[in-house]
């Protein structure tokens, strides 16, 4: 009955038309149109977009490909669809954003797209799931408009193959960033053809992007999944189509849609520079890591490019995205971050994490309080932690998370953040009900403090008999060092400087922990875990000279 009723507090917030393609994708499933029954494809004569080739090396050899910062070598055929290593890795494989490498040679290119073809073109595979399919379909057509030799007519052909298939198999089971990136691959495949069939695929996507993107863009600009790492890469993808959008004005279609992409683009781009910290890169709230997302200065660099911005950012000071629940305290030294937000959009939380109330913290340019990050996704015991309440810094209450996140990537009873509240020049207090479910219905008080040379961070639980801590998780490069009174002592950072720190609590515990500098690279880091017993407050100050 618990896991039922966990199950029920989960679905609740599906849309029909999730439940109904759900349903429908376990009953149908989209068969493969033969591959030599495409070679009737038009091409269009329009102009190719001058797309910038920037990925990462990851095809290293015939057999050899890194991602997700792991190296592996596979055989072909049959190493399309290896059960033996992560689905993500496996994806990223099929994903081909290797060809827009520039240190990669010609030749091996078109190898590791013929070797595609030939194993994947009778029979659909992991390759074939709408999100890999989604982003190769674009980066083969990057591909094409940037290779200085003929293209074989089959990479042509599979191409129309796999967006036809797309088609059909769109993910309104999913929505989100899933659907955008559909949506995506059809407007660059029916910009790249000509004919009836392509005419529908770019009337389809222009008609997914213009209703999505207007639903999953918040007024302030942030994208609904509140990750700053899927902003990131909606935002690369916006970018995107604006610039096929004025490559081509005399499209009709695409011409109409550049005012608004203009605006979303714009939108974001301050989005992003909010959520950055001084080093330059996002910050780590619900799903994100570094390396995944093209670097936030080369996105917003490339948005000023494109895009008019109407006014300067100005970041210092309070900054309250409030439609996304993120606030930003900053002066010339430090620059706070505060999670006020709800776990993700209600019915798409897959990337949220049980974070309420988390902060990050970065100061002389130097991070100093982090969350974990996220250093892999599926359904194992380190994807699990790492979306839980002890793996951000915040306020964990009995051991339990602020909301229910289970499996991978679902979510059942959600916290709300209430009572969001700024008083002085820099100061933030809020609460949330994440642990109303356990006895006496505790609520996390939490007001934070930014000064010209301090930082204060003060909890509160105000249910009695209540056992809780409040962690603060330091990164990596930063040493911590207790006085003999253990309530005090010295953060220590790279350059030698020194910053003292002083607690009010029960007791204090430095605990031993992992920091995902990205996927698949996990470093050790130390916690700062301030104990107290029955309930009342927990007091963090933080000077420096």
């Amino acid at each position: 009955m618990r896991y039922l009723f966990r199950f029920l507090r989960t679905v609740r917030y599906l849309r029909f038309i999730q439940i109904v393609n759900k349903i429908k994708r376990m009953i149908f499933q989209p068969r493969l149109i033969n591959l030599e029954a495409c070679l009737d494809f038009r091409l269009s004569n329009r102009s190719p977009a001058a797309f910038s080739s920037t990925n990462p090396k990851s095809i290293l050899g015939e057999n050899n490909f890194r991602f997700l910062n792991v190296e592996n070598k596979l055989e072909f055929p049959g190493g399309w669809n290896r059960l033996d290593i992560p689905l993500l890795w496996m994806y990223n494989l099929h994903y081909h954003a290797g060809l827009l490498n520039n240190g990669t040679s010609d030749d091996l290119k078109r190898k590791f797209v013929m070797n595609w073809i030939l194993d994947n073109s009778a029979s659909p595979g992991i390759g074939w799931q709408p999100y890999p399919l989604s982003l190769r379909i674009v980066n083969w057509i990057k591909w094409i408009w940037t290779e200085k030799s003929e293209v074989p007519e089959e990479v042509y052909a599979s191409l129309f193959q796999q967006t036809k298939y797309l088609f059909k198999t769109l993910e309104y089971h999913l929505l989100g960033n899933h659907l955008l990136e559909n949506a995506k691959a059809l407007v660059f495949a029916g910009y790249f053809y000509e004919g009836p069939e392509a005419e529908a695929w770019l009337t389809k996507g222009l008609s997914i992007l213009e209703v999505e993107l207007q639903e999953q863009i918040l007024d302030d600009g942030g994208h609904f999944e509140l990750s700053p790492m899927y902003h990131s890469l909606i935002l690369d993808l916006v970018l995107d189509i604006l610039q096929l959008a004025n490559t081509s004005k005399a499209n009709t279609a695409l011409a109409d849609q550049l005012k608004n992409l203009s605006d979303i683009a714009s939108k974001m781009s301050k989005w992003l520079a909010t959520m950055c910290h001084p080093d330059g890169e996002i910050s780590f709230f619900n799903d994100a890591a570094i390396g995944i997302s093209q670097p936030p200065e080369d996105l917003l660099d490339r948005s000023f490019q494109q895009v008019a911005i109407d006014s300067p950012l100005s970041l210092d000071g309070v900054t309250h995205l409030d439609s996304s629940g993120y606030v930003r305290l900053a002066n010339s030294n430090a620059v706070v971050f505060l999670d006020v937000a709800d776990v993700g959009a209600s019915y798409l939380p897959g990337h949220g994490h049980a974070d309420a109330l988390a902060l990050e913290f970065s100061l002389f340019k130097q991070r100093l309080f982090v969350n974990t990050g996220t250093s892999e996704y599926g359904n194992g015991t380190r994807r699990h932690y790492e979306r839980s309440t002890a793996a951000h810094s915040t306020v964990e209450i009995e051991g339990q998370n602020s909301s229910e996140i289970w499996s991978g990537f679902r979510v059942g009873r959600r916290s709300q953040v209430k009572n969001v509240t700024f008083f002085d020049s820099c100061s933030v207090s809020a609460e949330h009900d994440g642990y109303r479910y356990i006895a006496g219905s505790p609520v996390h008080r939490r007001t934070v403090s930014l000064g010209d040379k301090a930082f204060i961070v003060e909890d509160n639980v105000d249910s009695c008999d209540i056992n809780y801590l409040a962690r603060f998780h330091l990164h990596p490069d930063i040493e911590i060092l207790l006085f003999d009174s253990k309530n005090s002592g010295y953060f220590i950072f790279p350059d030698g400087v020194k910053v003292t720190w002083k607690s009010e609590c029960d007791d204090v515990s430095i605990e031993a922990n992992y920091y995902a500098e990205g996927f698949g690279k996990l470093s050790p880091m130390k916690t700062l875990a301030l104990h107290r017993k029955l309930s009342g407050k927990t007091k963090l100050v933080v000077n420096w000279p």
